[in-house]
């Protein structure tokens, strides 16, 4: 029940709230002012649901926003990067190179991907221990219960917001 509530409330929240605080981070000269706007209400959200669900104050609660904040944007930094090296490696296995001249070419950009692939799951331990460790076991827990809440509702309402979509 909680987590349909969540799924309904989030897309309304991310895109009606009033009164959000800037983004915790500068995303870069390329953000437009509706994403940093729509990160804002995310950064707001994760606070006042980690106070409410871990039972810490808001000073902690921010500083776990906003470490969960850079997790997100470098952990998008290196999704573009392996996107870029697929469609790199997809442009070689349909090109007109032979067996072997595609294995030449393609060898270096697989490594880069298992390079950047190990880099974003090293991120995510290091962003995981980083935000637990000042934490209690109970508090771990349902931070881990909490996060997996929020990325469902997130992928929800991004589904749900996408032409052609069908919201249930």
């Amino acid at each position: 029940m909680f987590r349909a509530l969540l799924s309904l409330l989030l897309p309304a929240a991310l895109l009606f709230g009033q009164n959000a605080p800037s983004p915790p981070k500068d995303r870069g000269s390329k953000a437009d002012p509706w994403q940093g706007e729509i990160l804002a209400r995310l950064h707001r959200m994760r606070v006042e649901r980690l106070q409410q669900s871990l039972g810490i104050p808001e000073g902690r609660a921010r500083a776990i926003a906003d470490r969960w904040a850079q997790f997100d944007q470098d952990g998008r930094n290196y999704r573009q990067r392996m996107k870029q090296l697929q469609k790199q490696i997809g442009g070689i296995l349909f090109g007109p190179l032979t067996e072997d001249e595609k294995n030449a070419r393609i060898r270096p950009l697989m490594e880069q991907y298992s390079s950047l692939r190990q880099q974003h799951e090293d991120l995510r331990r290091k962003f995981e221990a980083e935000i637990r460790d000042p934490l209690t076991p109970a508090q771990q827990g349902r931070l881990l219960l909490l996060m997996e809440e929020i990325q469902h509702a997130m992928f929800e309402a991004i589904r749900n917001q996408r032409p052609g979509s069908t919201a249930p």
